[in-house]
């Protein structure tokens, strides 16, 4: 992972207008090479706004794949979206104590998403549904007793279908 120390590597605030690929179109009409992007979309808890403007590789957006019920792979990624990583994603918020932890928990996982794809010369990596559909099972499963989903409250942190897509 040297290339994040490399003088080749910049950051950069724009508005996209357009992506397609490479390179980003600007609000301004400017183009941008990219092989990263960051969308910095701020907090809504129970859904995530960017994702009617993400598009994954059956040309479906993240909202529809989503249909209202946020889910993704230890909170980062998500089948049919492949090269995608969520940083705060479905299921990795915390109602009682710092996300740092979270965070640092989640580049981690990035990090080796990477290597892997550097390793083996891979173009993508995509989640496998079963996989994500196992994880979330026992997310909910581990859940179902705590205070964040008993006891007939609504909360912010329960989506409409009343499941806790937050924490």
């Amino acid at each position: 992972m040297e290339c994040r120390h490399s003088s080749a590597i910049s950051a950069s605030a724009y508005c996209t207008c357009r992506l397609a690929g490479s390179p980003l179109i600007a609000q301004d009409g400017t183009s941008h090479d990219a092989d990263l992007i960051v969308f910095a979309t701020g907090f809504q808890a129970v859904d995530m706004p960017i994702a009617q403007h993400v598009y994954g590789a059956a040309g479906m957006s993240l909202a529809q794949a989503w249909g209202g019920d946020m889910r993704a792979l230890r909170g980062t990624t998500v089948p049919g979206f492949p090269n995608l990583c969520l940083v705060i994603g479905p299921n990795t918020g915390l109602g009682h104590n710092s996300v740092v932890h979270i965070i640092e928990s989640q580049l981690s996982y990035i990090t080796d998403y990477l290597a892997t794809l550097e390793r083996t010369g891979a173009a993508a990596l995509d989640a496998k549904p079963a996989a994500e559909e196992r994880w979330c099972a026992e997310v909910e499963r581990r859940m179902a007793s705590t205070v964040w989903t008993t006891g007939g409250c609504v909360s912010w942190y329960l989506n409409a279908a009343g499941r806790n897509p937050t924490l």
